[in-house]
């Protein structure tokens, strides 16, 4: 199963979520920025590309501008890095492979971050595929926020990798399907994510409890 384009779209929607819910724990010392490896031109780029695509689909609304700037001063990041040409053309390549499309009815990433709170109980009636997804979006985005991996481009080989390896589990699964599964929980990802940074271990996966 082929699906390039999902691959960066997925981790950044993932990225977001995991943006905010790192700004609301982190509330107790506001003043204290919140600690990642992560490249700030990536997590620029990601908030960057949000706000363009509520532009171009005419939903724009002031507060898409003042949630991305709440995030980037929330990591310490400047605001003129959205001036920058490698933010710009890295918000523009995941514009042009779809993202506009995938972030189409999410009107505020935070508005789904209460969401992360169910996604324990999600994670553990996922089938295996499902299972599976979660965790190689997770594993990808664990890796680049604590720099193992140093650009989206080794994020999206390693996912591309991980499916490959993990291709006998998706036999019956179309595209429409997994597409639709990917978009449906972004929380859930963005949970898991938050789980593997935790345990110091990107590799790690909750055991599932007995259904």
């Amino acid at each position: 199963m082929r699906i390039p384009p999902l691959i960066s779209l997925a981790i950044t929607a993932a990225s977001l979520l995991v943006a905010w819910e790192g700004m609301r724990e982190s509330h107790a010392s506001p003043n204290e920025p919140i600690k990642t490896q992560k490249d700030p031109s990536i997590v620029a780029s990601e908030q960057y590309a949000f706000v363009e695509c509520k532009r171009r689909s005419g939903e724009y609304k002031r507060y898409h501008h003042e949630d991305m700037i709440e995030v980037l001063k929330a990591y310490g990041i400047p605001v003129s890095i959205l001036q920058t040409q490698k933010v710009k053309e890295t918000a523009s390549r995941q514009i042009k492979s779809g993202g506009c499309d995938f972030y189409s009815g999410i009107d505020r990433i935070k508005d789904i971050v209460g969401n992360i709170q169910h996604s324990e109980s999600v994670y553990h009636k996922l089938s295996d595929w499902q299972l599976y997804t979660v965790n190689m979006y997770a594993e990808a985005e664990c890796k680049i926020s604590t720099g193992e991996l140093s650009s989206r481009q080794e994020q999206e080989k390693l996912v591309e990798k991980r499916l490959s390896k993990g291709e006998g589990l998706f036999e019956g699964v179309g595209v429409d399907q997994f597409t639709d599964f990917v978009k449906g929980n972004i929380s859930t990802m963005a949970w898991l994510t938050l789980q593997k940074k935790t345990k110091g271990d990107c590799t790690y996966r909750p055991s599932i409890r007995a259904k």
